[in-house]
């Protein structure tokens, strides 16, 4: 990838992956006094409050910020593929790109937010930070169903395990996908 190229999308994968934890702070309910969701929140209502009028609110998710990261990742598409490739590419084919970058920015992001759980339970087991108390409350939904099957043995969890390896088998399923696809996987952001 070109300097250029990289001087472009950049900038772009940096707002798409803030509307998407956006949204993930949304869709998990995750506590709103958190410094850190309220810089997010602040950060995202620049380009984000256009699509408002448009995209009303569904009960407590904001769907704007979910559209703006999915188009934010076509249009890094749409001019990587102009400042790289020769030829034009079929708006279909950016869209659906755009989809497997989205999901793929997802997974990273949950994989992120468990890593730093795993690591801050070793190092701080009793402090809590607002990052660690944030990807706590992102990764609850995921990791309550699984303590539901697999409960503490002796005091210890292995659902963040599980979870790992389960999001990590999700990672090389998007990763296949992307390739059948075409997507040329370098040029996702977080992939």
């Amino acid at each position: 990838m070109s300097t250029l190229s990289l001087l472009a999308v950049t900038p772009l994968g940096i707002l798409a992956f803030f509307s998407l934890m956006r949204f993930l702070f949304q869709l998990t309910r995750v506590d709103f006094y958190n410094g850190i969701v309220q810089f997010v929140c602040r950060f995202t209502d620049f380009y984000c409050a256009p699509l408002r009028p448009i995209l009303p609110r569904m009960r407590r998710l904001d769907p704007a910020s979910l559209l703006m990261a999915y188009a934010l990742e076509a249009l890094a598409f749409f001019l990587l593929y102009n400042l790289q490739a020769a030829g034009t590419l079929p708006p279909a084919q950016i869209l659906f790109w755009a989809l497997l970058a989205v999901l793929g920015l997802t997974l990273r992001l949950y994989f992120i937010a468990l890593i730093l759980v795993v690591i801050f339970s070793w190092i701080r087991p009793q402090g809590a930070t607002a990052l660690v108390d944030l990807s706590n409350q992102l990764l609850a939904p995921l990791l309550a169903p699984i303590q539901r099957i697999i409960p503490a043995l002796g005091g210890l969890d292995f659902s963040p395990l599980l979870l790992f390896f389960l999001i990590y088998a999700l990672r090389s399923v998007w990763r296949d996908a992307a390739i059948s696809a075409g997507m040329p996987i370098a040029w996702a952001f977080g992939a």
